[in-house]
């Protein structure tokens, strides 16, 4: 209970900080580890960020699994499917590398 007190404190200061600048969505994506992403889907999903964001309703959260990415990523044979790499590949490939 504690480490959830204290990293709910760290991203309520994080949307704080963030909608100084920007409008915050009510759609929230977020990548962790499958073990830990119902913990983190959870507490996002029952806490009030209204505050913060463009709607009066509670954020929606979409846990950014290796299957989402299941079309834009191209594996060879069996590896395992790592969602930060996953990403960080389509981020390199769309904005990193020249195209003819």
């Amino acid at each position: 209970d504690k480490l959830k007190m204290e990293w709910l404190g760290k991203f309520q200061e994080s949307l704080a900080n963030l909608s100084n600048d920007i409008s915050i969505p009510s759609t929230i994506y977020i990548a962790v580890d499958k073990d830990v992403a119902d913990f983190f889907c959870r507490i996002i999903e029952t806490e009030q960020f209204n505050q913060y964001s463009l709607t009066e309703s509670k954020f929606k959260v979409i846990f950014l699994s290796a299957e989402i990415f299941h079309n834009m990523a191209t594996f060879d044979g069996n590896v395992i499917r790592d969602t930060f790499l996953i990403i960080d590949s389509i981020y390199i490939c769309r904005f990193l590398t020249k195209t003819p």
